[in-house]
Parts: C-alpha cells; structure tokens; sequence
C-alpha cells in the first residue's frame, strides 16, 4: 500500500471513529446494585480503544481530542 493511500485511510477511519465517539458521548447510564449512583458509564471512549489498538496510541489520542473539540460547543 502506497504511503498517500495509508494517510487517507488513516485519516478516514480516525474521523469515522471521532465521530463514532462524539455521538455515543450523548448516552451515558448508571449501572444499578454494582456500583455508586453518582459513576455514569461512558461508552465514548470505546471508539477511541478501537483506533489506538487497530492504529495506534497516536490516533487514539487524537480521537480523543478531536471529540472533546466536537463536545466543547455543546457543554461550554
């Protein structure tokens, strides 16, 4: 695979995942009788687990960044 095509993909796949995250942000829920109340579970950052795993540490953190950027407008 060429480098250019590899930058595309990588590209692609980290705003699909950055995506993936920023809508999955909107759901959060309380487990009952396991843990406390007040500890919501967090889907969003699975996306994130995904690309760092399927790419690299690199591109899971910067799926992470690009979905607390998406966040910030909407929460202040």
């Amino acid at each position: 695979m060429h480098t250019r095509q590899h930058n595309v993909r990588y590209m692609t796949v980290t705003a699909m995942l950055s995506a993936v995250a920023f809508a999955l942000m909107f759901f959060e829920f309380s487990i009952p009788f396991l843990v406390p109340s007040f500890i919501q579970m967090d889907l969003s950052e699975l996306p994130a687990l995904i690309g760092a795993f399927a790419m690299g540490p690199w591109y899971g953190c910067i799926i992470i960044v690009v979905k607390c950027l998406l966040k910030m407008p909407f929460t202040g």
